[in-house]
Parts: C-alpha cells; structure tokens; sequence
C-alpha cells in the first residue's frame, strides 16, 4: 500500500511540474525573464545572476539557477540580452532548462516617455529521472522489476516564442507580455497537451524624495506589481520597497486577495539588499502563509547584479525600477 501511494505522488509531482514557469520573488533583480522589452533597460551592460531555495524542509524541493546579461547599443537603439534559467524540482527531480534571447528596441515618444516594444525566442528542455518512479507493474514484483513503462516517457525539447511591450518615464513604468506564443508541446507521453499562453501586466512607480535646497537624490520609494493569468490559474505580486543611500528594503505579498472562499495568499516576503556604485546584492525570504503552512522552510533567494558603465552621447531613459 506504501508502494501504491508514493507512486500516485511521484506521478502526480511530474505531472503538475510540467505546466509551470519558474518563479522568482525578486523578479526586477531579473529583468530578462520578466519581459524581453527589458532588455538595455539599464542603459549599460549588465550582468545578473539568481539563486532559489523553496521549500528547503520539504522533500523534493524546488532549486533555481539563472545567469542573464544584456547592452545596450545606443547607435541602434537597441537592447539585446540573453539567459540561461534552471530548476530543479520535485522527488522525481524535474528538471526544466532554459536558454532565451531577448531583443527590444527604444524609442522615445516624446522628451519624458520612452516606448519599448520586445521579444524574445527560447529552447527549452524538460526531463525527470524516472528511476524514481514506482508503476503498477512493479507493485507486485521486488526492488529490481523493470516496469514496461518506463519506455513510453521521453524528454521534452522546444522552441518558444514571447512578446512585450512598455513604456517609462523616469518615475513609473508599465508594460503587458504574453509568454508561451507558440503554445509548445510539453507532455512526457504520446499525448497532443500544449503549454497554454501567459498573460503578464507589471507597473511600478518611484517617488524620489531630493533635498530641498541642494536637489539632491536622497531616498526613495517604489510601489511595484507583477499579475499574470495563464489557463486557469491567475497570481499577483505587489509590494513596496525603500532605498536610501547604498541600503534598499522591501516587503511584498504573494496572492491573489480576495473575499470571496477561492481567495489565494502565497507568500509574505521580506527584501534587503546592498548597492556599491555598479555591483548590486539583494537576498529576499518568502514566508509561506497558505495553507502548506510555515513548515516548508519558506524560500531564500539571493541576487547579485553588475553593470558596466557605458559613455553615451545622448541622454537614456532607464527603467527607474529597483535593482531587486
């Protein structure tokens, strides 16, 4: 009966791993994987790098890697950036890799709003160790049966496409992005299931608080969120972080509140982070308050992100979102 009951939870773990995107609480800290239009969105060239522990407490937990870089070529304004994203997931050991290249370009609509409209192309790989699993077949068989199953998974390897588009000024953004446009398929078995498209709008606004005499930056406030809808499941992030001089702060929530009984809360999560001139830190930790409870350990995740200073002739309208 053990054996019959791990097998259903080995099976139902690739099953539901194979229809979600990795997720990163501080997704600002990766602008690439938020959307393509960010691409040159610092005006420089960038270097990022994310690391994710989930569930840490959990068996079978949920690790993420992503390494982005990206430039922005100012005679052709234009931004190009590319990304190399892994997680790592499950008791089968899901493992969905992923490398992108994004494309966007920048125009100005007047002297304070810049229009940048992106895309981005990706390969993708899924696969999960199957030796992990448990089939029918092996139920009644000892430890070394070979279940005739095995033969009718494969690895699932795929192009995909995604577009944006935002506009920005010096104080706030907004942008929509819609993921997944070639609606990959992405089963294990000999089946026609197809990544359903992902629908993303971001905003934030940045209230910059100067020095009255001097006009000196001294701190900030950002106001972010992040909603996105893909099938039947929807998701928002929402928070607000504070900057004053090389320390930044944050708090966000992770949910979709409601008052009604289907209402959806996440995570609460605790951001802080360090800037030295170029060279950016950022660790976050998600306390989880649904229904799994405090006991998964929550998720840690740390950032790190340099830029390179770039000599422009002409003034760049950067995104003015926090480095985390």
């Amino acid at each position: 009966m053990t054996k019959y009951i791990t097998a259903l939870l080995l099976l139902f773990s690739v099953i539901v791993a194979k229809g979600q995107d990795t997720h990163f609480s501080q997704y600002y800290a990766n602008p690439l994987y938020l959307a393509p239009s960010m691409a040159g969105s610092s005006g420089k060239s960038r270097v990022a790098l994310q690391f994710r522990d989930q569930w840490p407490s959990m068996p079978g937990k949920f690790v993420a890697y992503a390494f982005g870089a990206d430039h922005y070529f100012n005679k052709f304004k234009s931004g190009l950036g590319m990304q190399f994203v892994q997680e790592t997931a499950g008791s089968t050991q899901f493992s969905n890799t992923q490398v992108a290249f994004s494309y966007a370009f920048i125009t100005k609509i007047n002297y304070k709003w810049t229009f940048r409209p992106g895309l981005g192309v990706y390969y993708f790989q899924r696969s999960f160790d199957i030796n992990r699993m448990i089939f029918g077949d092996q139920l009644y068989g000892d430890d070394n049966t070979q279940s005739i199953s095995i033969g009718s998974f494969q690895q699932v390897k795929n192009v995909d496409l995604q577009a944006s588009l935002m506009v920005n000024n010096d104080d706030m953004w907004f942008g929509v992005k819609v993921d997944h446009l070639a609606k990959p398929s992405v089963s294990f078995v000999q089946s026609n299931y197809r990544m359903n498209i992902r629908y993303s709008v971001f905003a934030g606004y940045r209230y910059a608080f100067k020095d009255p005499y001097k006009g000196r930056f001294k701190h900030s406030i950002s106001f972010v969120g992040n909603y996105y809808l893909q099938g039947e499941a929807d998701q928002l992030d929402i928070g607000v972080s504070w900057l004053y001089k090389r320390f930044l702060a944050g708090f966000w929530y992770r949910g979709l509140p409601s008052f009604k009984q289907n209402a959806i809360s996440d995570a609460l999560i605790i951001m802080a982070g360090m800037q030295f001139n170029n060279f950016a830190l950022g660790y976050s930790y998600d306390l989880t308050i649904s229904k799994l409870g405090p006991s998964t350990g929550g998720a840690h995740e740390l950032a790190v992100t340099y830029s390179f200073a770039v000599k422009e002739r002409k003034k760049v309208i950067c995104i003015p979102c926090s480095t985390f």
